[in-house]
């Protein structure tokens, strides 16, 4: 009996860094810092009883360098049918002065039928400016 309660006792605490890996996940592209990215599809009803979802993205980005810079963030997902899957993003160009940060949210209009995957925040196009 005792064996039994001490192997299961041995696992959690080899797996339980694994599972907190993920938790705080922080990317730097060029200079800005992306974190505290949250993706929530929450689904509804519309009066004719249609199903339908609307996607909120968040996020927080910082510049880490002492330069302003001009940069892309691109909110984006995948949806429609598996035989004609389409790509959906809304662009926001945003600048940040050395070491200023800012928070960010996004919510998509109504998003009818089909798939809906591969959602993700993105940094492009960063460049330094005079601001």
């Amino acid at each position: 009996m005792k064996r039994f309660g001490f192997f299961p006792l041995i696992l959690i605490l080899i797996l339980t860094p694994f599972f907190f890996m993920g938790c705080a996940k922080t990317t730097v592209v060029d200079g800005v810092e992306l974190s505290n990215v949250k993706i929530v599809v929450k689904k509804y009803k519309d009066s004719n009883y249609n199903d339908y979802r609307i996607v909120d993205y968040s996020c927080d980005v910082k510049n880490t360098t002492d330069k302003s810079l001009e940069f892309t963030v691109v909110y984006s997902y995948r949806g429609g049918s598996l035989l004609n899957p389409s790509t959906s993003s809304h662009n926001k160009v945003i600048q940040l002065s050395s070491g200023e940060s800012i928070s960010l949210w996004y919510k998509t209009d109504k998003i009818y039928g089909g798939i809906l995957d591969e959602k993700k925040i993105q940094i492009k196009d960063v460049k330094e400016v005079q601001i």
